[in-house]
């Protein structure tokens, strides 16, 4: 259960962050 939490935990929180700077990016781009 440890070994899921360490990696089911931070691969969400790293997915979302991803997600954010690519939506800035884009935006940046678009702007």
């Amino acid at each position: 259960s440890i070994c899921r939490v360490m990696l089911e935990g931070p691969t969400k929180s790293d997915t979302e962050r991803l997600a954010n700077k690519i939506a800035k990016v884009v935006e940046d781009k678009l702007n």
